[in-house]
């Protein structure tokens, strides 16, 4: 199919001046063909379900774009997922870019990327702009492809690539089932649990303290993003203290990928200071992997981050990987520059694994 003029926009709508699409927001009932679009796009057959739990449940809302051609077909989408995050006592919505896909047929010509873009431009003035219910700054960590796209368009801006952490289970002493029992252990208990309680909203409180700028880990948000997910099982472990009764630290696990025998480390919060804690949920993440016959543990930290370090100094070893962690700024605060270098970030805030 050649190439046609740009879109127009017509009220809430814009439209292909060549009268093959419109582009519109999500309306109820969309789902369907969403999930049916997504399935040919990727090849991967998503529930019902999971769609409900990733967008209509999110409990910082949903952000869908869509393209619709002539004959009510939709042949496009860029989706956002919002998630509020802290920067000291501010408190911002970043906008997380999943999703992003347009049916090739409409991918063809010369300009084959100008509906994707659309779709974008489209969200971002929708959803995008700071201002009550608007999101700062629209982030993703996308495939090789959608990252030549938004950054060879200036769309977005590359803030760094994404750096794996990694530790093997095999080889000479690494076997990790014996690890002795650490000064100050006695001091905490490591339970697995299904929910949090919002008794353990004080461990984010603590945390983030120490947290530059972060998604705000509270139990409402871990409860979606973990506990409630219908396809992925995740394991929860918190840390209470025995002195006080009270929760001091969590660490989220999945222990199940497929084709891959590989624990990965989803989520993790632990006050600074707490080196005996740290270390010994550390210890007990590597020994439920280990339970789990899996040969290996890997995990996502920013380099400048303590996290980083305090697991390179366990013999975690860092890789490169795929994936490059880009933004685009909406709002004047707070600053690309700035948040390049202070932003923590684990495998969850993530929407791949």
């Amino acid at each position: 199919m050649a190439d046609r003029p740009t879109t127009a926009l017509d009220e809430h709508l814009y439209r292909d001046s060549a009268g093959r699409w419109v582009i519109r927001p999500y309306q109820p009932g969309d789902e369907t063909q969403i999930l049916s679009l997504f399935r040919r796009i990727f090849g991967v057959d998503r529930s019902l379900e999971h769609w409900r739990w990733k967008f209509q449940d999110n409990p910082a809302g949903q952000q869908i774009i869509l393209a619709v051609a002539d004959t009510g077909e939709i042949i496009g989408q860029h989706a956002g997922l919002p998630v509020r995050v802290a920067k000291g006592e501010e408190t911002f919505l970043f906008v997380h870019s999943v999703d992003a896909m347009v049916d090739p047929r409409f991918r063809q010509g010369l300009n084959r990327q100008r509906l994707m873009v659309s779709l974008l431009v489209r969200h971002d003035r929708e959803f995008l702009g700071g201002g009550p219910g608007k999101g700062s700054i629209g982030y993703g960590f996308p495939n090789r492809l959608n990252y030549r796209l938004l950054v060879g368009t200036n769309t977005c801006e590359a803030l760094h690539p994404v750096i794996q952490l990694g530790k093997e289970f095999t080889g000479p002493g690494a076997d990790l089932r014996g690890t002795r029992r650490r000064a100050g252990s006695w001091r905490y208990r490591i339970d697995q649990v299904v929910r949090l309680e919002p008794s353990f909203d004080q461990v984010w409180h603590q945390c983030h303290q120490d947290l530059a700028l972060a998604a705000i880990r509270d139990s409402q948000y871990l409860n979606w993003r973990y506990a409630d997910c219908p396809d992925v099982s995740y394991t929860i472990l918190v840390a209470t203290d025995r002195f006080t009764g009270r929760p001091s630290g969590a660490a989220v696990l999945r222990l199940v990928l497929p084709g891959r025998p590989v624990a990965l480390l989803m989520d993790w919060l632990v006050p600074s200071g707490r080196e005996d804690l740290a270390q010994m949920l550390l210890d007990h993440c590597h020994a439920l992997a280990l339970a789990s016959g899996l040969q290996r543990i890997e995990a996502w930290f920013p380099e400048y981050t303590t996290q980083y370090h305090f697991f390179t100094g366990r013999g975690y070893e860092s890789a490169p990987t795929i994936y490059h962690l880009i933004a685009r700024q909406c709002a004047p605060e707070p600053l690309l520059k700035w948040i390049r270098d202070h932003w923590y970030y684990t495998m969850g805030d993530s929407d791949i694994y």
